[in-house]
């Protein structure tokens, strides 16, 4: 149905026909919460970050209210490997070393951490925004991505869409993403807004992205 409702939207760029009033704008500053699975997997053992190389190295650890960050710590490694230990407390390690550099409060429903690097490796794909681990009801831990709504639509269109369409259309796309995910939040009971499948939209962060899908996002930004 979503493929449907995009083609209609695309015919209609293409044809001239496709008109986004001011008014109907969104704020482009929105964080969307979205629950990450990767590889058939909703939540994981331990779960792994890496800074890009080029980029920023280390990480930033806190909390997380709303959408809004809080730091408890810097740390300085480019991995990091998140953990639930049994003292019922989570547990962040560099990954290389396995030494353990933070530690949260016993019973902390979730942990959040915000890279230094504008794009994370996780689980083979690279991203935008934080990450909310959240304790699974199996003992293992959900990962939210908290993205930017502009980056989350570029971690969308390659996905949803042939790279090969034409501009207009892959703007109409980017409106229909972008329309989607701020108006259906089918999650919250589970902590996010939305998942990356196609239950809600196929989403796998910036790794499919091409100049042209992110000039065809910033062109409809809001």
């Amino acid at each position: 149905m979503k493929r449907f409702f995009s083609a209609l939207l695309c015919a209609a760029a293409l044809t001239g026909t496709l008109a986004v009033p001011a008014a109907g704008a969104a704020s482009t500053d929105t964080t969307l919460r979205v629950g990450l699975t990767v590889g058939g997997a909703s939540s994981f053992a331990t779960p792994m970050l890496e800074n890009v190389s080029g980029e920023s190295t280390g990480y930033t650890v806190g909390t997380v209210s709303g959408t809004t960050f809080k730091s408890a710590a810097s740390l300085a490694s480019s991995q990091l490997t998140i953990r639930l230990n049994d003292k019922n407390a989570f547990e962040v390690c560099d990954t290389e070393t396995g030494k353990v550099l933070f530690t949260s409060a016993e019973g902390l429903e979730q942990l959040a951490i915000r890279p230094n690097s504008r794009l994370t490796w996780f689980k083979g794909y690279k991203w935008y925004g934080d990450f909310v681990y959240r304790r699974a009801s199996n003992g293992n831990i959900t990962v939210i991505n908290y993205v930017n709504v502009e980056d989350y639509v570029k971690g969308v269109l390659p996905y949803e869409i042939d790279p090969d369409w034409p501009a207009d259309a892959q703007k109409a796309q980017a409106v229909c993403t972008r329309s989607f995910a701020l108006g259906t939040h089918k999650h919250t009971d589970s902590g996010y807004d939305l998942c990356n499948t196609t239950n809600c939209q196929v989403y796998l962060g910036a790794t499919r992205a091409t100049s042209e899908s992110d000039a065809a996002v910033s062109a409809t930004a809001g």
